[in-house]
């Protein structure tokens, strides 16, 4: 009677787990977000990178352990969503939406540029990551070679990598970096072939998360080395990003003529 009351929960598998995990990283960084202290929001980002390994490892242990039931690739998007897609876009509107500026735009028509920005930028995040991942369920993107658009793994890094750098995270008082990863959103939407986390593109991707992580961790005791870890995470990033589609329009004659 048991095993049938609690039946979804025993079909947990261990690749659900590491699934779990990251949805889990990923609503605990959405409350350090809303805690809006300087600390809360470091370490909150540090627990989207850590979901971020999680959703690396979910599909390696599912095809190692294996698994009892058919939802895990939803499961896998819907915990995306979260960590991906909500976590990101709380984080830009906390950083860059200022509640002392008043609404973005009020009833009277009077709107404040920053804050519309912040409010664009967050929600572009947010929208085109969800469509993204609706397309990578719907079309079982898992079984393909490549990547169809910039997967929300790699916009979250992105918008790690500007928020840490661009915010007053670290002293910067910018207010157009939610609007660059607002436009930066639309890769994720597009066909742009990237290639997945294999062969020669381990180094840079895993390099780039492990970089960044360790950047995050030395701005929050603010040690200066951040910069340089930084600067070196944003350079695999780079490489992963403007690298891949090159490849593969070098390599794979297929997507060419597709």
């Amino acid at each position: 009677m048991l095993r049938k009351l609690f039946r979804p929960l025993l079909q947990i598998s261990y690749g659900d787990l590491a699934t779990l995990g990251n949805a889990g990283c990923g609503l605990l960084a959405i409350t350090y977000f809303l805690d809006g202290t300087r600390s809360a929001i470091l370490i909150g980002m540090l627990l989207l990178v850590t979901g971020a390994f999680l959703d690396s490892i979910d599909g390696m242990l599912v095809r190692r352990y294996g698994s009892s039931h058919r939802f895990g690739p939803l499961l896998d998007s819907m915990a995306d969503m979260v960590s991906f897609c909500l976590a990101p876009t709380a984080l830009i509107y906390t950083l860059w939406y200022e509640l002392s500026r008043g609404p973005a735009l009020s009833l009277s028509g009077d709107w404040d540029v920053p804050n519309m920005l912040a409010l664009t930028g967050a929600l572009l995040v947010g929208l085109l990551g969800v469509l993204r991942l609706a397309r990578f369920t719907y079309e079982r993107e898992e079984q393909l070679r490549h990547f169809s658009g910039m997967p929300t793994p790699a916009m979250m890094v992105l918008v790690l990598i500007v928020c840490l750098r661009f915010s007053w995270l670290t002293g910067n008082t910018a207010t157009w970096p939610p609007a660059l990863l607002g436009l930066m959103a639309f890769a994720m939407v597009t066909t742009l072939p990237l290639l997945k986390a294999r062969g020669q593109m381990l180094l840079p991707i895993f390099g780039a998360v492990l970089l960044l992580q360790l950047a995050i961790l030395a701005a929050w005791q603010r040690y200066a080395v951040w910069e340089l870890l930084w600067t070196v995470a944003t350079l695999f990033t780079a490489i992963y990003i403007i690298g891949s589609p090159l490849w593969v329009l070098r390599n794979d004659p297929d997507w060419r003529s597709g």
